[in-house]
């Protein structure tokens, strides 16, 4: 799988390596080895329901409904099956494997050197916004905890982003020209430098919302990213190398 993955092989390349070493390695097909890898890494996606259209998903306050409230579609078809879905990766995975790398964790320090400049931003930890919160004790359910944000040198600070991508009618000049195929919700994460935080190795894509349009109510895709996050106020156990 890491091989598929690193060299970004087709599924028919794929098929042929594992031919031609035939009788020398066993590389176990696809499915088994993305099975084994998400055995292994905790970095299982979760299923849900969503609009034909795209228009909602069907999570937290829309968890129990059969029609969409924007546009009227079905949630099931005629034999009781959902019209349309889309996949959850879960984050924190993604975040505990990082403090497996020492070289990793030397970026993830990189908020901890910056120093705010009061009348010159150089950084967004110049910025008001985020200087603020530093200030500012965790609440949960309503009470406020004896420590802040970004006290302990492994919080994680991250970012959303939303951006559509036509996939099948090109993109560059004809983009704008054409209707979403698909919408990326992915996570930037602050604590690392301005110069790889935006490398592909470092970003991480939280799903991928099913077009053929733009979701109306973005805030029922995002529910299910603030409610992993809500869970783990308190902290996440990580081994840290």
């Amino acid at each position: 799988m890491a091989l598929k993955i690193r060299n970004q092989l087709t599924r028919k390349t794929y098929k042929g390596v594992q031919k031609l070493t035939k009788g020398h390695m066993v590389i176990r097909s696809k499915y088994v080895a993305g099975q084994v890898l998400e055995h292994t890494s905790g970095l299982a996606f979760q299923v849900y329901d969503c609009c034909l259209n795209s228009c909602v998903c069907f999570a937290g306050e829309f968890e129990s409904l059969t029609v969409c409230l924007l546009c009227s579609k079905p949630r099931y078809d005629s034999q009781q099956k959902a019209q349309n879905q889309f996949r959850y990766i879960p984050i924190i995975p993604c975040l505990q494997v990082m403090f497996r790398e020492q070289d990793v964790i030397e970026l993830l320090h990189y908020r901890l050197q910056c120093k705010a400049h009061p009348n010159r931003i150089n950084d967004m930890w110049d910025g008001m916004n985020l200087q603020e919160l530093l200030n500012k004790n965790i609440k949960i359910n309503g009470q406020l905890q004896g420590y802040t944000y970004g006290e302990l040198d492994t919080d994680i600070f991250l970012t959303l982003t939303c951006n559509g991508i036509s996939i099948h009618k090109g993109i560059g000049a004809q983009h704008s020209k054409t209707e979403y195929a698909c919408f990326l919700l992915e996570l930037i994460i602050l604590n690392l430098p301005p110069e790889v935080q935006t490398q592909d190795c470092y970003v991480y894509s939280l799903d991928i919302i099913p077009g053929p349009h733009e979701p109306k109510h973005l805030d029922s895709f995002c529910w299910l990213f603030y409610l992993e996050c809500m869970c783990r106020l308190q902290g996440i156990q990580t081994y840290n190398s």
